[in-house]
């Protein structure tokens, strides 16, 4: 892809309102959160600061993203900062794209923000006057069949290919809730928290087919 102004990019954004990509940005922050240190999250949130003209789509150049972060709690390293964009991208929170330029050679990358919200989201929030969060108890291959169901993976990818995933998901879930950190009731949590794992793993095995 050639190098370019941020506009040439617009057919890469999956957000239709800011408040669409905030909203799946804290999604993905509840899920993964943990996975990024303090300078790391000051990062993520420069990233994101810089990928509003475009809805989810940022094309600035690294050195201006990490100048971006030093005037906020002391500032971080270029290293910290690159880190930060590996694990995104490894957690399908961002793709990115390298540009060349017409005379050759690599010109700036271009970080595309992934959608984490779900379609059924809305079915599987839980009220939000509920007083306590209970463990699961429903039968988990029930509960793996509906994640796997709800992220529509082609006919050719078995369940099964997927249970790492799944599992992955449950001990996710069991996690947090012994840490105290879902506030809501713990099934519609372990549903979310499958179904956006799954959706991951769907965009990482699309992109290797298209390669």
């Amino acid at each position: 892809m050639k190098s370019g102004r941020i506009e040439q990019y617009r057919s890469y954004s999956q957000f239709a309102t800011l408040e669409a990509f905030n909203k799946s940005n804290k999604m993905a922050l509840d899920i993964y959160g943990q996975h990024f240190t303090k300078g790391e999250r000051i990062a993520f949130d420069v990233l994101t600061r810089f990928s509003v003209k475009v809805l989810g789509v940022c094309n600035a150049r690294i050195y201006k993203l990490v100048q971006a972060c030093q005037d906020i709690k002391g500032g971080i390293s270029r290293s910290t900062f690159e880190r930060m964009l590996r694990k995104a991208k490894s957690l399908g929170i961002i793709s990115i794209i390298h540009t060349v330029r017409e005379t050759g050679g690599y010109a700036h990358s271009v970080y595309i923000f992934n959608r984490f919200d779900t379609p059924n989201q809305e079915q599987l929030t839980s009220r939000k006057n509920e007083k306590k969060s209970q463990p699961p108890k429903a039968d988990e291959h029930k509960n793996a069949q509906i994640g796997y169901r709800s992220a529509k993976f082609p006919i050719t990818i078995s369940i099964d290919l997927m249970l790492p995933t799944i599992v992955h998901a449950f001990k996710q879930t069991v996690y947090h809730y012994k840490q105290k950190r879902i506030q809501t009731s713990i099934m519609p949590y372990l549903y979310r928290t499958m179904a956006n794992l799954l959706t991951v793993e769907k965009r990482k095995i699309i992109a290797e087919h298209s390669h």
